[in-house]
């Protein structure tokens, strides 16, 4: 259950879904979850925490580990009518798409992800999103901003340091 009727928030459905997705990944295609008008939580409230919990809690942090990938959650079917529930679902999806897509980078091992490969990702992230535009400054820019801390620690590595900045307008 999500817990007492009183004590129900997003925070409860958000980790109720993210709970049900971790737990059916492996064999689950579709899950289903019904939204009730009669709560304190309106129901566009209560379908933004479900999608946000169902695609987070169905992420995979150990994909470089495994030979085999499980199967994937394909869909998540939600019950239930309210004014602008459709919208509020398709941003929480977008949000958690992107929340995974950063995960994917910190989780990813460093010598895939090099300053100079995030710094591609980066600029391939702000071609494809409209109003996204990414800059990456390079060791002799870093210095000459002043930025000590950071150029003094990249002269530890074999990489040379990037500072990515993703601006949305």
């Amino acid at each position: 259950g999500l817990g007492s009727r009183e004590e129900l928030d997003a925070d409860a459905f958000r980790t109720a879904a993210a709970a049900v997705a971790h737990e059916t990944v492996g064999y689950a295609g579709t899950l289903a979850w019904a939204l009730d008008r009669a709560l304190a939580l309106p129901v566009e409230e209560q379908a933004r925490a479900v999608v946000e919990g169902t695609a987070i809690g169905s992420y995979e942090t150990a994909r470089w580990k495994r030979d085999e990938r499980k199967a994937k959650l394909e869909s998540l079917v939600l019950c239930g009518e309210g004014d602008g529930l459709a919208d509020a679902a398709k941003r929480a999806a977008t949000v958690a798409e992107w929340t995974n897509r950063a995960r994917d980078l910190v989780n990813s091992p460093p010598n895939e992800t090099t300053p100079e490969r995030l710094a591609e990702r980066a600029q391939e992230i702000a071609t494809s999103v409209q109003h996204v535009s990414a800059d990456a400054l390079g060791p002799d820019q870093i210095e000459k901003l002043g930025m000590g801390a950071l150029a003094a620690v990249a002269q530890g590595s074999d990489n040379p340091a990037r500072l990515v900045v993703l601006r949305y307008d």
